[in-house]
């Protein structure tokens, strides 16, 4: 039943692997595995609560599951005042060896949101390494360095930023004031 239930998830049928691991979870509320891919089934299916309380569940008792903070790391990464957090579980999950793809372009973004502007600004550039149109890393690296008063770099990285994203106003009145003061 296991395998049937991540054969589902694997085929992107978040519903079907939800009625068989709901099932195995209540034969074996305690198994590793079916918490882990509840957690993540339920992330899927954009049940961020019911996905966070199993990835919780999991790491109560085995905290050093990687993947379990990987997920758990992301599902947060976009909710304000839960930057830290996070951070927190995407650091210990690749400190752990889970892969993490972007990892640096989204610690930027994190660290950003913290007001964290040096560690962001190495973190963005880490990113654009080996990402160089990382649209979130070139907006960053244009807004951090507006506020340093550096004009020249915010209007490089945010041109850059509209040479691959779609036009935000936002960008556009930044850009024209550093042009402006240049």
């Amino acid at each position: 039943r296991k395998a049937l239930a991540k054969a589902f998830y694997f085929q992107g049928r978040s519903d079907k692997a939800l009625e068989h691991l709901t099932a195995l979870h209540r034969d074996y509320p305690g198994d590793m595995e079916v918490n882990y891919f509840l957690g993540a089934a339920h992330l899927r299916g954009g049940n961020r609560e019911a996905g966070r309380q199993y990835l919780a569940s999991l790491l109560e008792r085995h905290p050093d599951h990687g993947g379990a903070l990987r997920l758990l790391g992301l599902s947060l990464s976009d909710e304000p005042g839960r930057e830290q957090e996070s951070l927190d579980n995407l650091l210990r999950a690749a400190a752990l060896g889970a892969r993490i793809e972007d990892l640096p372009c989204v610690i930027g973004t994190l660290q950003m949101r913290l007001d964290r502007g040096d560690e962001a600004r190495a973190a963005y550039q880490e990113c654009l390494e080996y990402s160089p149109e990382f649209p979130p890393a070139l907006f960053g690296l244009g807004v951090l360095a507006d506020e340093r008063g550096d004009k020249g770099q915010t209007i490089v990285y945010l041109e850059r930023y509209l040479n691959v994203a779609r036009e935000h106003p936002g960008v556009l009145i930044r850009l024209g004031v550093a042009y402006l003061r240049v």
